[in-house]
């Protein structure tokens, strides 16, 4: 079938002369052939198909090599090679005097390279497996401490575990200085408003507990009773100049006693120097333990002095 036989019978005598005219033309310079790429319309009406020209070189293996790259990035078939100033029928046949036959699967792809990629995949499959069979035979050996590989083994657990104790010695350091850091602040602030001490918890136990947030705040209070004595001491208070309160009621006497007691007490009218033996106060040198209201004062206190009560001689009754 003749180009000029597609054409209407009015316009068939100048369609000749121009296929004539430009099947004489030559091509330029280094352009001999060119790779043309295409997409016929499955049911033409004004659009009978596309086509995009690739490039022109100066010979048909350039040109041939081109085509199978493109085939190979894109996949597309309808490609072809022709020389420049010639011409050729759009469809959707394979031709030798226009390209090499170049085999692609269902995909499109070039058997070439898709066998390319099977090989290359085999040998990975087949290093794969060498190496599963290595490390099979390695474990094996890790638990005989007559191999090698028991040796490799130790070594590589050994740098490993130094590595995790590194690590966390490090982070051991830093969060002790991170905590003594805000031990450091709550004292200060205890110092200066050591009322937040007895607020902050039942604060802290209604907002929680307004959030469904309970259970947390009973993971607070647990560990502020662990450590609580360990953040504010309790004999670390402020300072102050008043005397600790004492209750008379349920502190001992250790007052010295009186001459009329002390002659009251030797009604025979021992007047030797010896001191009394009997029926007098023994001073106490330990401190009484405090009541609950003189730890709530000292609490509020930064630090505070007790001294103890002086030692009384055994002489001093004279």
């Amino acid at each position: 079938m003749s180009a000029s036989s597609l054409l209407p019978t009015s316009q068939r005598r100048q369609a000749i002369n121009t296929y004539k005219a430009l099947a004489k033309l030559k091509p330029p310079p280094d352009q001999e052939y060119s790779v043309l790429a295409y997409f016929l319309a499955e049911k033409p009406e004004n659009v009978y198909g596309f086509y995009i020209p690739l490039g022109n070189y100066p010979t048909k293996e350039q040109a041939i090599n081109r085509v199978k790259h493109i085939i190979e990035i894109t996949g597309h078939k309808s490609i072809f090679v022709m020389k420049t100033c010639t011409w050729q029928a759009l469809d959707d046949q394979v031709r030798h005097d226009r390209t090499e036959y170049i085999p692609v699967d269902m995909n499109g792809k070039l058997l070439q390279q898709y066998q390319k990629d099977i090989a290359a995949e085999n040998e990975r499959l087949e290093e794969r497996k060498r190496i599963e069979e290595e490390l099979i035979s390695e474990r094996e050996n890790e638990q005989d401490p007559t191999t090698i590989d028991s040796y490799i083994h130790n070594w590589y657990v050994a740098i490993k575990n130094r590595a995790t104790y590194s690590y966390y010695s490090s982070e051991a350091l830093k969060a002790k200085e991170n905590y003594e850091k805000r031990v450091s602040a709550i004292r200060d602030q205890y110092a200066r408003q050591p009322d937040f001490d007895e607020k902050w918890l039942p604060l802290l136990k209604e907002r929680l507990t307004r959030r469904n947030e309970g259970h947390i705040y009973e993971m607070i209070v647990k560990a502020v009773h662990e450590i609580h004595d360990e953040v504010l001491p309790p004999f670390e208070h402020p300072e102050s100049s008043e005397p600790l309160p004492v209750d008379s009621s349920s502190a001992p006497n250790t007052s010295l006693p009186s001459e009329e007691q002390v002659s009251s007490s030797n009604p025979s009218g021992n007047t030797s120097s010896d001191p009394p033996t009997k029926d007098l106060p023994v001073a106490e040198t330990t401190n009484p333990p405090l009541t609950k209201s003189q730890r709530k004062k000292l609490r509020r206190k930064k630090r505070v002095t007790i001294n103890p009560v002086p030692h009384v001689a055994e002489n001093s009754a004279q």
